[in-house]
C-alpha cells in the first residue's frame, strides 16, 4: 500500500503532513498483544499537530507496558480525494494502520465546525458512520474535547464520550478494553463496562425526551448514572511529553509548548473555555523549569509558548521568566499568547526577548465599560488606553484588538463606542491598529446558554458599520459559520442526522471560508423538516436544557449568574479584584552580540537524504537541520540581532520529491573541537531519512554555499525511456529548447540549452544530467524532460526518481565538488 502511495505523493500539497518519521514519534512492535489507539484530529496535520491535550495523551498511552497511541489527522482536500480514488483506506502516521484496525479511534473535538471532518476520516477509514452500525470487528470511536460540553448533536457518531480531562481517564478505559480483547466479550458488554467509568458518557445507554418542559436525557439502564460529571486531572509532571513530537512541516505553534495552568478563575460570562478546562489550576515553577530543559533538550526548538487561558494571571509570573532565561541552552524566544489587557501585561512583553516593534494582541471584548462589566469583563476606559499608551512608549508598534458584537445587553450606543475607543487609541499614540470582529454565539454550560443570538441581519448592519467607520485594518469572521457555531452548540439528538446529511452534499473544512458553504446546510435542515433558527431563540430559564445531563458546572450558579447580570448591568464596572501594578522598569532590548570570542571554527558537512524526508521542502529541511545542531549541543555560533539564529550556510534548495546525496551545511562553531567528538554528539540526534557522509573543518569562512555552488548532477531512474539516446542527441544539438515557467504570476520563456552541461543515458533506466542554475535561472530537470521527450510534467513526475548525486562549484571551465 505505502509503495503506492508514496509513488504519487509528489502530486499531493505538502506531503510532509502524510511521511511519518518525526523526531520523537514513537514506534512500538508486537502491536496485537497491545490495547491499539489512533488518537485523531479532525483537522489538518499543521493544525492538529498544536493541540497539547492530544501529546499528552500519546506520552501516557506509550509509557503502558500493554497499549500504544499512535496519530492520524484529516487529511487536505486533495489526497483525500486519492485516498477514495484508490479504495485505499486512511491509516494512521506510526504504522500506517488503517483506522478500522484499532481497538480504539480517539477524536479530540476542539470546535462544532469539525464535525464533517470526522465524518470523513470515518469514512475515509473504513468504519460505519453511526454508532449503532458497527459490530464487534470495529473499533471503539470515542471523542473528548470542549465540543463534549454538549455532544448530543453528534451522539449517534461516536461510541463513547470523556467529559473534562482525559488524563487518567484514559488508563482506565484501556483496563476495561484490555479485559474485553482476553475474555473476547460482546461489544454490548464493552460499552456497558465504559459507561460504568466517571466521566465517561455513553449516548447509547440514553434516551432524549421532549415535552413542554424542555429535553431531558435519561439513561435506559438501571445503574447509570442520570448525570455525568466531568473528570478534573492535577496537573502531574510524569504526564507531560518531556519529548515532544518535533514535526518536519511548519506548524501553527512550531514551538516548545508549555501549560503553565489550566482554567481561569475570572470566568467571563461568555466564555465556555472556563467551564470546560476549570477549576484553575496552576503547574508548578519547579515542573515547569524541567518542563522546558528537558524539552528544549529533545526538540531543538528556538521559541517557547506558556499557556493558559489567562498567562499573565499565573502567581509569580515574573520570577518564572526571570528563570527560564537563566536556564535557557540557546537563545530562544518565549511567547505568552493569552494576556489580559493591562499595563502589567505590557511589562510582561517586555521580559519575553522580543523586539518591542511587534505586536500586541487583546481583547476588550466591548465597547463599553457597562457591557464590558455585564459580561463579566472587568475592564475599564482608562485601564485600555493606560495600556496602549504604555505598550507605544515602550516601543511597540502594532496592537491587534479583538470586539465581539451581538452581546448581551448590547444597546445602540456600545457599537459606535468600539469605533470611539480606537479613534481614542490612535489619537494617543502611535501604534498601528488591527481589530478584529466576531459575532457573539452563545455557549451550553456558560451564564449566557440561554440567551438568544442576535439575527443575523441585525449582526451584518454592525459589521458593515465597524468597517465603515473604523480608521484601521478591520476584519470580521463569518457571519454564517458563526450562526452554524451557535446552532450546533446549543443543539440535540434531532441535528445527527442534519450533520451527516451536509457531509453526503459535501460539507468539509467548515470552519476555512474558502470551503464553507452555507447554501449546503440550509439544504439539508431543509430535507430534515428543521428551521436551524429555532437553535439560536432565546430559552426559558426554567426549561431542561439538551445538556442538562452532562455535568462541568453549576447550573443553578449560572443562572443567579444571569439574573445578576441583568438586573445590575447598568451599574458602573466594578474594580478588578487582581488589578496588578505595572512594571517599574522595562528592559531593554539589545542586540545579541554574535559570540564573545572573536574567532569561529567552521565545519562543513555533506549528508543524503532518503525516504520519509524527500517530501520535505527546502525550508523544511532548513529547520529540521537547525534543529538536530541545538540538539546535539554543538557549541554553535548564533548570530546578532533580535531574533538570534545558528550561522549555518545551506546548499542550493531542493525540491519537493528528490533524493539527494548532495546536501551540505556549514557550520559556526565557538571553539575549537576534535572531529570525533563532534560526530559522536551529532550522530543520536540525526532524524530518520537523513545520513552523514562527511564532516570536514574548514580553514576559513567561505562564500555561502548557495552562492557559491551552481551546477547539479542529477540521476533520474523511470520504467525506461522512449527512444531516449535518439532524442538526446536531438535536443543537445539544438541551440535553443525553450521551456515555459510560470513567475510572479507570468509566464515566462527560458532558453535552458546553455544550461545543460551534459546528459546521457548511463543505464537502461537511469538518465544523468548535469545542469547549471544560478539564483536568478533555476529550472528543475523534469521540466527539462518533459520539454524534450514531450510528456506531461505531471504525469512524468509520479514515475520518475530524482537524485540529486553532486553539487559543484563551476569555475573557468572547471568543476569543484565544495
Amino acid at each position: 500500500m505505502w509503495t503506492k502511495i508514496e509513488k504519487n505523493l509528489i502530486n499531493i500539497r505538502k506531503p510532509g503532513r502524510y511521511i511519518d518519521g518525526e523526531w520523537n514519534s514513537i514506534h512500538k512492535t508486537g502491536a496485537d498483544n497491545l490495547v491499539r489507539v489512533c488518537l485523531a484530529f479532525p483537522e489538518i496535520y499543521e493544525i492538529g499537530m498544536a493541540n497539547l491535550g492530544l501529546l499528552i495523551l500519546y506520552q501516557i498511552i506509550n509509557q503502558r507496558t500493554d497499549a500504544l497511541a499512535e496519530r492520524v489527522y484529516n487529511p487536505g482536500i486533495d489526497f483525500a480525494q486519492y485516498l477514495r480514488s484508490e479504495n485505499i483506506r486512511l491509516f494512521s502516521l506510526e504504522s500506517r494502520t488503517p483506522l478500522n484496525n484499532f481497538d480504539i479511534v480517539g477524536f479530540t473535538l476542539q470546535s462544532e465546525l469539525v464535525v464533517t471532518n470526522v465524518l470523513s476520516m470515518l469514512s475515509l477509514g473504513g468504519i460505519p458512520l453511526l454508532a449503532s452500525e458497527r459490530q464487534d470487528k470495529f473499533p471503539l470511536v470515542i471523542a473528548g474535547g470542549p465540543v463534549t460540553i454538549n455532544c448530543e448533536p453528534v451522539a449517534e457518531f461516536f461510541d463513547a464520550f470523556v467529559l473534562g480531562d482525559g488524563e487518567e481517564v484514559i488508563g482506565e478505559i484501556i483496563e476495561v478494553v484490555k479485559k474485553h480483547k482476553s475474555e473476547s466479550t460482546s461489544r454490548m458488554d464493552l460499552l456497558l463496562a465504559i459507561a460504568r467509568i466517571n466521566g465517561v458518557y455513553v449516548p447509547q445507554f440514553y434516551q432524549t425526551r421532549e415535552d413542554k418542559n424542555g429535553i431531558t436525557v435519561q439513561p435506559v439502564v438501571d445503574d447509570l448514572a442520570t448525570t455525568i460529571t466531568r473528570r478534573i486531572a492535577p496537573l502531574n509532571r510524569a504526564n507531560y511529553p518531556l519529548s515532544p513530537i518535533v514535526p518536519y512541516v511548519q506548524t501553527t505553534a512550531d514551538r516548545l509548548t508549555v501549560e503553565i495552568a489550566r482554567g481561569c478563575w475570572r470566568k467571563c460570562h461568555f466564555c465556555q473555555a472556563t467551564s470546560y478546562y476549570g477549576p484553575w489550576r496552576v503547574r508548578s515553577e519547579e515542573d515547569i523549569l524541567f518542563i522546558i530543559s528537558e524539552g528544549l533538550k529533545h526538540s531543538g526548538f528556538s521559541e517557547i509558548s506558556l499557556v493558559s487561558l489567562s498567562s499573565s494571571d499565573y502567581p509569580g509570573i515574573e520570577s518564572l521568566l526571570e528563570k527560564i532565561q537563566k536556564i535557557k541552552p540557546w537563545p530562544i524566544k518565549i511567547s505568552l499568547p493569552s494576556l489580559r489587557c493591562d499595563c502589567f501585561s505590557v511589562g510582561l512583553a517586555g521580559h519575553l526577548g522580543d523586539k518591542p516593534s511587534g505586536s500586541l494582541t487583546f481583547a476588550p471584548e466591548a465597547g463599553t465599560e457597562r457591557l464590558r462589566q455585564a459580561i463579566g469583563k472587568y475592564l475599564s476606559d482608562e485601564q485600555i488606553l493606560e495600556t496602549a499608551i504604555l505598550a507605544s512608549r515602550a516601543g511597540w508598534r502594532q496592537l491587534k484588538l479583538y470586539f465581539m458584537v451581538g452581546l448581551p445587553t448590547e444597546t445602540a450606543a456600545d457599537i459606535p463606542a468600539i469605533v470611539n475607543l480606537v479613534k481614542k487609541i490612535k489619537k494617543l499614540t502611535n501604534l498601528n491598529l488591527s481589530v478584529t470582529i466576531s459575532p457573539f454565539v452563545p455557549k451550553p454550560q456558560t451564564p449566557f446558554q440561554w440567551v438568544a443570538m442576535e439575527n443575523p441581519e441585525t449582526l451584518k448592519q454592525k459589521i458593515d458599520y465597524l468597517h465603515k467607520n473604523i480608521s484601521a485594518s478591520v476584519r470580521a469572521h463569518s457571519l454564517e459559520s458563526a450562526l452554524l457555531e451557535g446552532v450546533i452548540a446549543r443543539g440535540d439528538r434531532r441535528l445527527n442526522p442534519v450533520i451527516r446529511r451536509a457531509w453526503e452534499l459535501g460539507a468539509r473544512f467548515d470552519h476555512w471560508d474558502e470551503y464553507f458553504d452555507f447554501r449546503i446546510w440550509e439544504k439539508a435542515f431543509g430535507e430534515l423538516g428543521i428551521d436551524w433558527r429555532d437553535y439560536l431563540q432565546p430559552i426559558p430559564l426554567e426549561k431542561n436544557l439538551a445538556w442538562d445531563h452532562l455535568r462541568f458546572t453549576d447550573k443553578e450558579v449560572l443562572k443567579k449568574t444571569l439574573v445578576s447580570c441583568w438586573k445590575e448591568n447598568q451599574l458602573t464596572a466594578r474594580e478588578n479584584i487582581s488589578v496588578k501594578k505595572s512594571l517599574a522598569v522595562f528592559p531593554i532590548h539589545k542586540k545579541i552580540a554574535v559570540s564573545d570570542n572573536p574567532y569561529l571554527y567552521y565545519w562543513r558537512l555533506r549528508w543524503s537524504r532518503q525516504m520519509p524526508v524527500r517530501y520535505l521542502s527546502h525550508l523544511e529541511q532548513i529547520e529540521a537541520f537547525r534543529r538536530m545542531y541545538r540538539r546535539s549541543n554543538w557549541p554553535l555560533a548564533y548570530s546578532g540581532g533580535y531574533a538570534p539564529q545558528p550561522i549555518i550556510s545551506f546548499g542550493p534548495a531542493i525540491s519537493v520529491g528528490y533524493l539527494s546525496e548532495a546536501e551540505y551545511t556549514d557550520v559556526a562553531l565557538t571553539r575549537k573541537m576534535d572531529i570525533s567528538v563532534l560526530r559522536r554528539m551529532l550522530l543520536s540526534e540525526i532524524p530518520d531519512g537523513f545520513q552523514l557522509i562527511s564532516l570536514k573543518p574548514l580553514a576559513r569562512r567561505f562564500a555561502s554555499l548557495e552562492k557559491s555552488i551552481n551546477v547539479g548532477e542529477y540521476w533520474m531512474r523511470d520504467s525506461g525511456w522512449p527512444e531516449v539516446a535518439e532524442k538526446i542527441s536531438e535536443g543537445l544539438a539544438q541551440s535553443e529548447i525553450i521551456i515555459e515557467k510560470e513567475k510572479n504570476g507570468k509566464i515566462e520563456k527560458i532558453n535552458v540549452r546553455p544550461l545543460i552541461i551534459d546528459m546521457k543515458l548511463s543505464e537502461p533506466d537511469m538518465l544523468k544530467l548535469i545542469l547549471r542554475f544560478s539564483p536568478h535561472q533555476n529550472v528543475k530537470p523534469e521540466k527539462i524532460l518533459a520539454r524534450m521527450f514531450a510528456e506531461n510534467e505531471e504525469d512524468l513526475k509520479p514515475q520518475l526518481l530524482i537524485c540529486r548525486r553532486n553539487l559543484f562549484i563551476e569555475f573557468a571551465g572547471k568543476l569543484f565538488q565544495p
